[in-house]
């Protein structure tokens, strides 16, 4: 047996996320529901800048092979009430009343999860500056629509990723000069090395 948080091991198996929950809270410690506008312009900051963020929060090659269509991995920037195919999972608060955390999918282990939340971070607190409305709920499967406008398909590889990184300044601007410069040239490099080699061995040993 052994621990691999590679997030595609093999092509005909489920892949490996790190699926990330989160909730705000105010200055008098109140867990905000789901409807409050700020929690909706954090969730809406999001989904603007996830093709940047997916470059940080998915990081390698092994990636954007878990990150399609119909796997429950979250290939659309789009977000919906217990939807596993959208990028944002809102859970029904089964119990009443309104949700108080949701669920980034656009994740996995492969990253450097201070970076992640970093970014994360920068994307919500741009929607609430921003005062970002909430984007139209996807009640099915957001593949089926993918051609309607306001569905926008999340980077198909790590290239994809880091352009769409360096052309958002939000995103890539959260980070200072120095870590910007060396997080794009190892992304950069491990594209350059791995994208069309086979990735079953020497590869897999490195996660």
């Amino acid at each position: 047996l052994q621990a691999c948080v590679l997030p595609k091991v093999s092509p005909t198996e489920s892949g490996s996320g790190l699926h990330i929950h989160m909730s705000l809270w105010n200055e008098e410690n109140i867990n905000l529901p789901f409807n409050h506008p700020d929690v909706q312009s954090f969730i809406s900051g999001i989904l603007h800048h996830l093709r940047a963020i997916s470059a940080v929060t998915c990081p390698s090659v092994s990636s954007y092979n878990r990150l399609s269509p119909n796997t429950l991995s979250g290939a659309y920037a789009v977000w919906g009430f217990d939807n596993k195919e959208c990028a944002v999972r809102v859970p029904i608060n089964h119990n009443g009343g309104e949700s108080l955390h949701w669920e980034l999918k656009t994740s996995d282990c492969t990253q450097n999860i201070y970076l992640g939340l970093g970014v994360i971070l920068a994307a919500g607190m741009d929607g609430i500056k921003e005062e970002m409305k909430m984007p139209k709920e996807c009640t099915g499967n957001p593949h089926d629509i993918k051609d309607e406008a306001g569905i926008v398909h999340l980077p198909k590889s790590l290239e994809e990723a880091i352009k769409a990184f360096k052309d958002d300044k939000v995103i890539s601007g959260s980070m200072p000069e120095e870590l910007r410069t060396s997080f794009v040239a190892t992304r950069e490099h491990e594209w350059n090395m791995w994208h069309d080699k086979d990735q079953t061995d020497t590869y897999f040993q490195m996660y």
